[in-house]
């Protein structure tokens, strides 16, 4: 099925027709043609434009085209220009050489009705911007006669006489994905109405909202299909129109008939869905990663709108609550947004339609959002973002969006989860630099990533939570040739940390997949039974719901799948611990020049010790229990490695 669209415009009249000049017809069809004309959303065949022509050169113009048209094709005809109505209150369409004199120097509307039906045209809707267009609608149903309001027969034909075609607009097609057909007629008045135009728009009053309405305003959502995600179909599109001009307070009245349709509401518009599969386990060094360490949450898209990066503050307001993962598409996020439907889908389409050329788009854009975060972990109500989003100069056509906060149910709780979060990233990523060269070579970390590694025994496949830089899997890898490991990680730097360390070894490269995120939403991107074991080393107590990231593990373990953890208790002494290690680097006589690092780390763990000292063994445990790990599959392992700062315990799923 192919789109065809005919568009003719009358603004300049004979000295003897009487009628004035007008401003606006021209304008209104090169607008029309300029929004249908985008394959990328519409995929309208190049329109056929008429522009003050002849009534005679119009009908042979329009008889040509119809030959390119086959049955089922859509046929949009429009008109703009000066509508006349004789004696019989027969709608007639004015030319170029129409006047008083020559009765054929005009268009009746009924002649185009016969050439429709003559060639047995199935999908068209004519649209009239014009006065007294409604006339035009002695040879239609007025749309939802007879079982939405009651209509009036004359000469077998029904007008509409009431004002309730406004509601038969909006009546919601219940067939799903078909496409309807039928012939649509939607006038921009009554048929005792005039026309407007707005001159300073510069565009028919009924066609400015017309063409507001194909650019996105008349979407509406489809549930039950792969392929299309949104249609603009003739009732959407005429509800959106009506109510428009009902706001803008129009002194005209729009209308909607229609003949013969078969099924369902007639689609104007398809919009496809988002095509390809998100490999949300890829992952890329970007070295600009320090513009994002403000408190304004702030995210960065490769060039096909795919979240490459983003910064604390919006992982801790948007992305944990909504579970979003990097790779996936930007509109991951924008659709459980609450002004989605009304306000930014119609924005994205038209701003950036699909397949469109991306030069064509705007290098700078800006929208407000709306997120309600009740029913999400965040519970914090609504927040309003001012989104600026600015693509990057570095020739990567990659956007760098900030979302500023211009409003927030709660914002003193808001404004405290977001210290939280920068703080604690900040934290961990300052640890980073240290970690490798302070811990990574104290020989008893090393001992404790030997027996985590050792305990799995000879798997397949196996999950990484809290990978950090990648000790404990770079052991697995060394140790397993065939080993394939998912290596989940919040923190950006220790993640960049563990890629640089295998990046020049292929076969790491190719057994390793990065999942850049925090464990519970990367968790949930993991089909059950999946993996034959998971480590965890000294991560727990770094979790704030332990359970709810057990629980997801015991879910994508296979049967038989073993867990194996170290972890930190209500005991843990770090002080004990960093003396041990400061004694390690003298005897080794290497402690000058790891003295600085040494502060550094130590000072980190002091600001966390709390949070190290959290959780006891015996809550351990019973979180693990609670996950769904039977006690008779939970052993504690060891009760001092690492300076007796953490437990070692293995628990396996039936």
């Amino acid at each position: 099925m192919e789109k065809h669209a005919i568009f003719i415009a009358n603004s300049e009249f004979t000295p003897e027709s009487n009628l004035p000049k007008l401003e606006t017809p021209l304008k209104d069809i090169e607008s029309l043609a300029h929004v249908l004309s985008d394959e990328s959303r519409n995929k309208f065949k190049p329109p056929l434009l008429l522009k003050n022509e002849s009534a005679d050169e119009i009908c042979k113009q329009i008889t040509k085209y119809f030959t390119k048209i086959s049955a089922n094709d859509l046929l949009v005809l429009f008109y703009s220009g000066h509508g006349l109505i004789d004696s019989r209150n027969r709608l007639s369409l004015a030319t170029r050489d129409t006047n008083h004199i020559n009765p054929q120097a005009q268009i009746k509307f009924q002649t185009i009705n016969e050439f429709i039906t003559n060639k047995n045209f199935k999908r068209v809707l004519i649209i009239l911007d014009c006065c007294f267009s409604g006339a035009a609608g002695e040879t239609f149903e007025p749309k939802g006669s007879n079982s939405i309001f009651d209509c009036i027969k004359i000469d077998n034909n029904f007008i509409d006489i009431t004002s309730k075609a406004r509601k038969a607009s909006v009546l919601e097609s219940k067939s799903g994905i078909e496409t309807g057909s039928g012939i649509y007629l939607m006038t921009a008045s009554a048929a005792s109405e005039q026309a407007y135009g707005d001159l300073k728009e510069g565009l028919g009053v009924f066609t400015n909202q017309l063409i507001e309405g194909l650019k996105g305003g008349a979407i509406k959502e489809v549930d039950n299909n792969e392929n299309i995600l949104r249609i603009i179909t003739t009732n959407s599109l005429f509800s959106f129109i009506s109510s428009k001009m009902q706001e803008g307070g129009a002194i005209q009245t729009p209308k909607l008939f229609s003949r013969d349709v078969e099924s369902a509401e007639m689609h104007i518009v398809e919009i496809l869905k988002l095509s390809g599969d998100h490999n949300i386990s890829d992952f890329s060094v970007w070295k600009e990663g320090g513009i994002f360490s403000g408190l304004t949450p702030a995210y960065i898209l490769d060039k096909d709108y795919r979240f490459l990066h983003w910064n604390a503050a919006f992982q801790c307001l948007v992305a944990s609550p909504l579970n979003l993962v990097r790779g996936a598409h930007v509109q991951t996020f924008l659709e459980k947004l609450d002004n989605w439907k009304n306000r930014v889908a119609c924005h994205s389409i038209t701003k950036f339609p699909p397949e469109s050329n991306s030069i064509s788009y705007p290098r700078l854009d800006r929208e407000t959002l709306e997120f309600n975060s009740d029913n999400t972990e965040l519970n914090c109500g609504l927040i309003v973002f001012e989104k600026i989003a600015s693509r990057l100069r570095d020739g990567s056509q990659n956007w760098c969006v900030l979302l500023n906060i211009t409003y927030a149910q709660q914002h003193e709780r808001i404004w405290d989860l977001i210290v939280n979060a920068i703080m604690r990233e900040d934290g961990w990523s300052l640890y980073a630099s240290a970690y490798d060269d302070i811990i990574g070579e104290f020989d008893q970390y090393s001992k404790l990533t030997d027996l985590i590694v050792d305990s799995i025994g000879d798997v397949k496949t196996c999950l990484d939570i809290g990978s950090g830089t990648g000790n404990a899997a770079i052991k697995l890898l060394k140790k397993l040739p065939k080993i394939e490991i998912s290596a989940i990680e919040v923190n950006y730097e220790m993640l960049c940390k563990f890629y640089s360390k295998i990046e020049g070894n292929e076969s790491f490269k190719k057994r390793t997949k990065f999942l850049h995120n925090d464990s519970i939403t990367a968790l949930k991107t993991i089909k059950e039974n999946s993996f034959d074991a998971c480590i965890m080393v000294n991560v727990i107590f770094a979790l704030d719901n332990p359970v709810y990231t057990l629980k997801e593990i015991y879910r994508v373990l296979k049967p038989g799948g073993i867990l194996s953890i170290s972890t930190s208790h209500d005991k843990t002494d770090i002080e004990s611990l960093f003396k041990e290690i400061k004694k390690y680097f003298s005897i080794k006589g290497n402690w000058d020049s790891k003295k600085d690092l040494y502060e550094k780390a130590l000072y980190e763990n002091r600001r966390m010790v709390e949070i190290i000292q959290r959780y006891s063994e015996e809550d351990t445990v019973s979180f693990l229990k609670e996950a769904g790990f039977k006690n008779n599959d939970i052993v504690i392992t060891n009760r001092g490695m690492y300076v007796g700062c953490v437990f070692t315990l293995e628990a396996k799923k039936k």
